[in-house]
């Protein structure tokens, strides 16, 4: 049976998956430069504000969801896997543990920020009750700030990468 006689279902089930190992590779590329860039941030390497972490939270949405969405309808087959490059299991391993980091960096939040936002007011920093607060707990907040969106975005991203292959009877949604 020659090349070109093949079954065009099994065609484009092939291409799909290329397409799925493809964006799913992208995706690790980001997420890997998201811990980067949250790294240098939190040893003050760099300093990026939390608007930059806002839009780049709103580009994952923008960018990753249609596509996700696209990838899970045409997944009526089932056939999507982990690409064959990575483990399943180092993915969920990844996924599990930025999701109990972003759980730990919530959780935090609402015990030493009750009052956020911490702001600056002439000389001073006070929250939304009028605290007042030192420059390093700005400081500290501020860094807070920009770890909790920035995991948020890596948590959303990783549940995009995993969305085309969930199928909800075979698989609960945090496997892969």
């Amino acid at each position: 049976m020659s090349s070109m006689a093949q079954n065009p279902q099994k065609v484009q089930s092939r291409n799909l998956q290329k397409f799925y190992s493809f964006y799913v590779f992208v995706a690790m590329i980001i997420c890997a430069g998201a811990f980067l860039v949250l790294a240098a941030s939190l040893f003050s390497i760099i300093r990026i504000e939390i608007e930059v972490a806002l839009v780049f939270t709103f580009a994952i949405l923008v960018l990753f969801a249609p596509v996700s969405f696209y990838l899970k309808s045409k997944n009526q087959n089932r056939s999507l896997r982990a690409p064959s490059y990575t483990s399943e299991k180092v993915l969920k391993f990844i996924r599990n543990t930025t999701f109990v980091l972003f759980i730990l960096a919530f959780a935090f939040g609402i015990l030493a920020y009750s009052y956020a936002p911490i702001r600056p007011y002439g000389s001073t920093f006070i929250d939304k009750i009028g605290n007042v607060h030192s420059s390093n707990e700005f400081v500290f907040f501020k860094k807070w700030e920009f770890t909790f969106v920035m995991l948020w975005s890596i948590v959303a991203l990783q549940t995009f990468i995993a969305l085309p292959v969930f199928n909800g009877q075979t698989r609960k949604w945090w496997q892969l």
